[in-house]
């Protein structure tokens, strides 16, 4: 946690991302000046199945922050708006493999209601990608915001302008690297957009052991 002075008339401006009473006033010795606690915001970020779910966990025990999850969540309402904005055929070419010979013989509702489902995110992939930029065509970080109104630790974004637009948001991007892991080719940017790599190339514990770590940087920063 960070305890800053603000004025009262700039404070919900400028922090209006976070959830409602999310601040901790104490007194100033400025009158209409409050003094508040602002979480930490932190985003894990990098290919899928990397650990970046592990991450938030882990941190947010670590730290009492409140896990808001990575953004596929809240990607879970928004597919079947994306796909209810194309016509069948169009979501079927967007199908790759097997599984499109496959959808094809379902009707219209089974196919986006499989598509949509969260534990197949991976099988569709491109899909869902699709859907998360749709969602963002008006401010790339659309989905940062509704995630931090939710808690302060977060991750998963995968577009370049959303996480350039994000890092006003976030005060700590971490890469999360899993060596021998398959990359994700829906991804449009690396590490270097993080401020930190975490190498995930040990047990659960050693993960743990090098997020204590960090945390304890980072607190003194």
């Amino acid at each position: 946690m960070k305890y800053v002075e603000y004025n009262s008339l700039y404070l919900g401006q400028r922090f209006k991302h976070l959830r409602d009473g999310e601040w901790y006033e104490k007194l100033s010795t400025r009158p209409g000046n409050f003094i508040v606690c602002i979480p930490h915001t932190i985003g894990f970020v990098g290919h899928g199945r990397h650990g970046k779910d592990e991450c938030c966990r882990i941190w947010s025990e670590l730290t009492g922050g409140k896990n808001a999850g990575t953004l596929s969540q809240y990607l879970v309402n928004v597919v079947p708006e994306y796909l209810n904005t194309l016509g069948t055929e169009q979501i079927l070419r967007r199908i790759e493999g097997a599984d499109r010979v496959m959808a094809s013989t379902f009707d219209r509702k089974t196919i986006i209601d499989t598509i949509s489902d969260f534990e197949n995110r991976h099988a569709y992939r491109p899909i869902w990608m699709a859907a998360g930029n749709w969602a963002r065509r008006d401010d790339p970080a659309a989905l940062i915001k509704l995630a931090l109104k939710h808690g302060e630790i977060t991750g998963g974004v995968r577009g370049k302008p959303e996480i350039q637009a994000g890092r006003s948001l976030l005060d700590l991007i971490v890469w999360v690297d899993r060596p021998g892991y398959p990359v994700d080719p829906t991804m449009e940017y690396g590490p270097e957009e993080a401020d930190v790599t975490i190498r995930n190339d040990g047990s659960l514990d050693d993960l743990t052991a090098k997020l204590k770590r960090l945390w304890s940087l980072h607190e003194q920063s």
